[in-house]
């Protein structure tokens, strides 16, 4: 207690402190830690660019990885028993055979709508037309029909919805680059609409959409399904609609038979789908016995490395190999949705908060076709069924590093701010610096240096923007016998 009177009297006693005197020292104090940190700064942004670099490299290992799992207990993934037999195949073959000759050049895209249309009218569905006009760029146009039909859920009242799709092109193009026509896609929605329309545990609407063109059919049907007015559109307003659509499969199978199944995810602008909905769809098609990929890459194909690194001594060691496979894929997912673009319909959905992923039947002679694929789009979509609300327990954001494992946001965030801090170090000491110590004279600024900066920095990411473009996600991929083996039964082509 005396030492406390002691030092209230001195604090008394103790001539004060002037305004100027304590705006020295706080001057003085702030110097100094300007003074180190200019002096630290270079090796601390050396230090955090390095860590970001390392950390970068270091994402495509598994103990930064995590294996798949189901969030939405409701999902129930490949649970059920599916119904989907040969005498439906035999229907979708029919389908396909209408397809094929509606895709002929002389039958018209109004004539190709209408009889789309009566298929879905004779399958007792609902069903509407949507015509569409895109005016682009050089006076020209893109003009197409959608046709859809709607299947509503009995006991329900419509306030959900689910769009099994398929676009009239597929993402697969001819030798002339041209797009193929997505005849056994389309043949097998309309199969699906007369399986599905059978069966009452439905408890959301489904919606069988045929869009026209690849990504501008899609996109203007969902624009006027939720009254999004663009300048550039003119789209008729929607005869048909229904509640919010919470889920879409997108169906893209141009050739008579694949080998594999590429899933596509991403959106407009990186937007992703929730992670459950492409872990459900991956462990549906695996547990069918259907070799499933990430786009069209497949990496029991080709050594992903590099091929002056193929040689060397560690090159075929399965760590290494594990290693070089994720790093391409996370490379495809950043390349893919770094630009912004639309790959194909599923792109399109994102916008309306719904998640949607394509199901790419990869063109080859053998040995899956349409009884396995629509076992599995069947038991996908009653998985959907079970929703009881939208998809939200899992990620929205991710890198997928193969069909089976992802890094979560939580673990790759660290890179970009690693590297961020580090660049901005760097920045406020070179700029610290130059206030410092100013050389400039006047009338002297170097301008010629500051334009070759800018300069750079402008074609370091022209020369960036066209990397990513040159990533073609449908690159055809090498099928060998091995993979061909991995069917149920290669001789019966299910």
């Amino acid at each position: 207690m005396s030492r406390l009177k002691a030092l209230l009297r001195r604090g008394k006693t103790a001539s004060p402190v002037s305004e100027h005197d304590s705006l020295r020292r706080t001057l003085v104090r702030r110097q100094k830690v300007v003074d180190r940190l200019v002096a630290f700064g270079p090796h601390l942004g050396t230090l955090l660019l390095v860590a970001g670099l390392v950390y970068t490299l270091a994402l495509p290992l598994k103990e930064l990885g995590r294996k798949h799992y189901i969030s939405e207990n409701a999902l129930q993934p490949g649970h059920v028993n599916t119904y989907w037999n040969w005498a439906d195949v035999h229907v979708a073959d029919a389908y396909a055979d209408k397809v094929a000759q509606w895709s002929k050049l002389e039958v018209s895209g109004e004539q190709r709508s209408r009889g789309i249309k009566l298929a879905f009218e004779e399958l007792g569905l609902s069903t509407a037309q949507q015509a569409y006009t895109f005016d682009l760029p050089n006076n020209s146009s893109l003009s197409g029909i959608n046709t859809y039909a709607i299947l509503p859920a009995p006991k329900t009242d419509g306030a959900e919805a689910l769009v099994l799709s398929a676009s009239w092109l597929s993402r697969a193009r001819n030798e002339d680059g041209s797009r193929r026509v997505n005849t056994r896609g389309v043949a097998l929605v309309l199969a699906l609409a007369n399986y599905f329309k059978k069966h009452s545990m439905w408890s959301k609407d489904i919606i069988f959409l045929v869009s026209d063109g690849h990504v501008d059919g899609a996109q203007a049907w969902l624009d006027s399904y939720h009254g999004f007015k663009q300048s550039n559109l003119q789209a008729e307003e929607l005869a048909l609609t229904t509640g919010a659509v919470w889920a879409a499969l997108g169906l893209d199978y141009p050739h008579h038979s694949f080998s594999h199944i590429g899933m596509f995810y991403e959106g407009a602008n990186g937007n992703l789908p929730n992670l459950d909905f492409l872990n459900s769809a991956s462990r549906i098609l695996r547990g069918m016995n259907i070799p499933t990929l990430l786009h069209s890459y497949d990496p029991a194909a080709t050594s992903p490395l590099p091929s002056f690194l193929r040689s060397l001594p560690f090159a075929d060691h399965a760590e290494v190999q594990r290693y070089a496979h994720a790093a391409r894929n996370l490379f495809h997912q950043v390349a893919l949705t770094a630009d912004g673009r639309i790959l194909g319909p599923e792109g399109t959905f994102g916008k309306y908060r719904i998640d949607a992923i394509t199901l790419y039947g990869i063109p080859a002679e053998g040995p899956h076709g349409f009884h396995v694929l629509g076992r599995a789009v069947e038991s996908l979509f009653r998985s959907l069924n079970n929703l009881l609300e939208r998809f939200h327990q899992s990620f929205f954001l991710y890198l997928m590093t193969s069909v089976g494992s992802f890094v979560a946001v939580g673990n790759y965030l660290a890179a970009p701010i690693l590297l961020g801090a580090g660049l901005t170090v760097e920045g406020l000491v070179t700029w610290s610096a130059a206030a410092v110590t100013t050389t400039a004279k006047e009338g002297g600024r170097p301008l010629v240096k500051a334009a070759v900066v800018v300069v750079g920095a402008a074609a370091a990411g022209a020369a960036q923007l066209r990397l990513v473009e040159a990533v073609d996600p449908t690159a055809p991929i090498h099928v060998r016998p091995t993979s061909l083996s991995r069917s149920v039964d290669s001789r019966t082509g299910n």
